[in-house]
């Protein structure tokens, strides 16, 4: 949950990179794409291996509209994964979808 991953960031855990990763896919849930996104570039900043980091900040880029930006993101997933290709494609229509449905 979202406190969970806070306080283990509070706590300076060894694996602190991935609760910001944890975080941010939490915060990226619940709509919060802008604050994801500084988490996810946290969690790059301390490990630049995690690949989810990479994928959601550049799904959480799309739903914003930054289609372009989340290119550079996508990329590095496909060098560090190359059988993730079907599954961006398929997230990033759905954030394309869910960024231009209406609110209920």
């Amino acid at each position: 949950s979202l406190k969970d991953f806070t306080r283990s960031i509070e706590l300076g855990f060894p694996q602190i990179a991935w609760a910001y990763q944890g975080r941010g896919t939490t915060l990226m849930k619940q709509g919060s794409m802008q604050e994801a996104i500084t988490d996810f570039n946290k969690a790059l900043e301390l490990n630049s291996e995690i690949i989810w980091a990479y994928f959601n900040r550049g799904l959480a880029k799309v739903y914003l509209g930054n289609e372009a930006e989340a290119q550079g993101d996508f990329e590095t997933v496909l060098k560090m994964k190359p059988e993730l290709k079907d599954q961006i494609k398929e997230k990033v229509q759905l954030a394309r979808f869910l960024r231009i449905a209406p609110k209920e």
